[in-house]
């Protein structure tokens, strides 16, 4: 749970686990802060985006980030359910949900296809990917559109969705199976 300001108010042992690791998010001065500086800055931007529009009328606020060891995760800040408001110290429950980049491989993905669509679901735009693996925008583009279509979504957040879809079919699955 954390305050107005990002600052942790309290949390439970799988929280203190995942700020132990440092994959995904840091806790620096008891404020939730991201691995790297542009991280930081895109959760910072998210929760002031929650603060101004989520906390007052129950909406979630989203950011998907890569971790430190090439993985990805959906970070989610959704607000208390108190009835006080005006008295709450802590405001939002910050969750961090991991999306399991082998659902990318399920679908057919390249391998030069997988790591544009793990840098495109951490927020990357195809200038930024084209620049990190050194190829041109237009392949990018190219690589984007293939994997939209593998995937038959039009855009970023459908493709979210249909990765979380691969991930509870793979768990249920994975569930009958054993």
């Amino acid at each position: 749970i954390i305050d107005r300001n990002c600052r942790i108010v309290t949390m439970t042992t799988a929280a203190e686990w995942v700020l132990k690791t440092g994959e995904f998010v840091v806790s620096r001065q008891n404020r939730i802060e991201g691995v790297t500086q542009n991280d930081t800055l895109k959760i910072a931007e998210a929760f002031k985006n929650f603060m101004m529009t989520g906390y007052e009328t129950g909406y979630s606020e989203n950011l998907v980030i890569a971790g430190t060891k090439g993985s990805i995760a959906n970070i989610r800040f959704s607000p208390l359910v108190r009835s006080d408001k005006a008295n709450d110290i802590g405001v939002a429950v910050m969750s961090i949900e991991p999306l399991d980049a082998s659902a990318l491989a399920l679908s057919r993905l390249t391998a030069a296809e997988t790591k544009v669509a793990v840098a495109l679901i951490a927020g990357g735009r195809a200038t930024e990917i084209a620049c990190q693996r050194n190829v041109s925008v237009e392949t990018v583009r190219t690589q984007i559109k293939s994997i939209y279509a593998k995937f038959d979504v039009k855009g970023h957040v459908e493709l979210l969705a249909a990765l979380r879809r691969e991930r509870t079919t793979t768990a249920i699955r994975s569930g009958m199976s054993a």
